[in-house]
C-alpha cells in the first residue's frame, strides 16, 4: 500500500475547495434566478430586492440603515439611491421613518406589504432549502454554517471591507447573502 505524500494531500485539498466554490457558486446563482423570477412577477430589479433585502436583514438584527448606508453597501451614488427608495416607497415595499437619535436622518424598514409578498413568493424556496437540510445531522448544518460566514467574510475582505466593521445597518454583523426579504421558515 502506498502511502500519498503531502502534495497529494494538497493537490486533492485543492480540487475538492474548487469544487465547493463551483458548488457554491452554483447554489448561489440558482438562488439569484430565483429571486430574479420574484423580482419579475413582482415589477422589481435585481437592486430592488438587494436593497430590500439589506434593510429586511438589518431588521432582523434590531437595527436599521440609512439610505446612505444602502448606497454604501451597493455601491451606489446617493441620487440613485434616492430614485431607488422612493421607486419602492411608492409601490409601498419601504418605508422611510425618522431616525429617533437623529431628526435629520432617516432610517428605512420594510413594509408589513412587502414581507407577506415576500414570505409568500419566497416560500417555495425555503421549503425546498429545508428539506434538502432535513438530510444532514446538527453538527454537519453547524459546520456548513461556520464555513458559509467563514466564506461571507472571506468575499467581504476580498472587495476591501473588513467583515466586522462593514456598516450595514450600525452594528458589526456582515451582510448575509441571503436572497430572502424577511424572516422566513430558513431565516
Amino acid at each position: 500500500m502506498q502511502v500519498p505524500d503531502d502534495d497529494d494531500h494538497e493537490a486533492a485539498d485543492i480540487e475538492q475547495a474548487r469544487q465547493v466554490l463551483r458548488s457554491l457558486r452554483s447554489v448561489t446563482l440558482a438562488m439569484q434566478i430565483y429571486a430574479d423570477g420574484v423580482g419579475h412577477d413582482l415589477g422589481l430589479h435585481r437592486s430592488d430586492l438587494m436593497a430590500m433585502n439589506l434593510v429586511s436583514q438589518a431588521a432582523g438584527r434590531g437595527s436599521s440603515m440609512t439610505p446612505s448606508q444602502v448606497a454604501k453597501n451597493m455601491s451606489l451614488s446617493a441620487a440613485a439611491v434616492t430614485a431607488l427608495v422612493d421607486r419602492l416607497e411608492r409601490v409601498g415595499h419601504l418605508v422611510r421613518q425618522p431616525d429617533p437619535d437623529d431628526g435629520r436622518r432617516v432610517r428605512l424598514g420594510v413594509s408589513r406589504q412587502a414581507e407577506d409578498v415576500s414570505r409568500d413568493l419566497f416560500q417555495p424556496m425555503n421549503d425546498e432549502l429545508v428539506e434538502a437540510m432535513d438530510r444532514y445531522t446538527e453538527g454537519e448544518l453547524e459546520l456548513i454554517s461556520r464555513m458559509l460566514d467563514d466564506l461571507t467574510a472571506a468575499v467581504h475582505r476580498a472587495r476591501g471591507h473588513d467583515p466586522v466593521k462593514t456598516e450595514v445597518g450600525g452594528d458589526s454583523a456582515p451582510v448575509p447573502p441571503a436572497p430572502t426579504l424577511g424572516d422566513h421558515a430558513t431565516g
